[in-house]
């Protein structure tokens, strides 16, 4: 569960989704992914500046629900990663990031600077994720490979 200090830390720690309550945890730790999420599928903002992880149960709510909630003022949807991922192991896998996979889905609407910045953000160290038993390696490998695809046909 999350403790008084992390609410006030966080920008917001819970939100009502219709009859739905979400519980956010930022930088959740070992334990409370598996006690709140019991291996479910988990939906997740990566904020490379803060180096913070929200996390919630995918089930409940998606990112737009919740942007709000877990972008930071100072970032830029294309700055981070808004993932999904899977529990493998003793860790959470990342499989997609709704945020990026939405332009590579559809490329004629963004242009070559769009999505240089993009590479760029796929292209930053993910590997603090794995302090919260996150990993986007695989993740971030196959997204680089896909939006330099993207880039050679702008």
């Amino acid at each position: 569960m999350i403790r008084a200090t992390q609410i006030l830390e966080a920008y917001h720690s819970s939100k009502r989704i219709g009859k739905n309550y979400v519980e956010i945890f930022k930088n959740p730790s070992s334990s409370e992914l598996t006690k709140e999420f019991r291996g479910g599928e988990i939906r997740f903002l990566a904020d490379p500046q803060h180096k913070d992880v929200y996390v919630w149960d995918a089930a409940i709510a998606t990112h737009d629900d919740l942007q709000d909630e877990t972008l930071p003022n100072d970032m830029s949807i294309d700055e981070v990663i808004a993932g999904q991922a899977e529990k493998k192991g003793k860790s959470y896998v990342a499989y997609s990031a709704a945020n990026i996979a939405f332009s590579l889905d559809d490329p004629e609407g963004f242009d070559k600077e769009d999505f240089e910045i993009l590479l760029k953000t796929v292209e930053q160290d993910w590997s603090w994720t794995e302090r919260f038993n996150i990993s986007l390696t695989k993740l971030v490998k196959g997204l680089k490979e896909d939006i330099e695809d993207a880039l050679v046909n702008k």
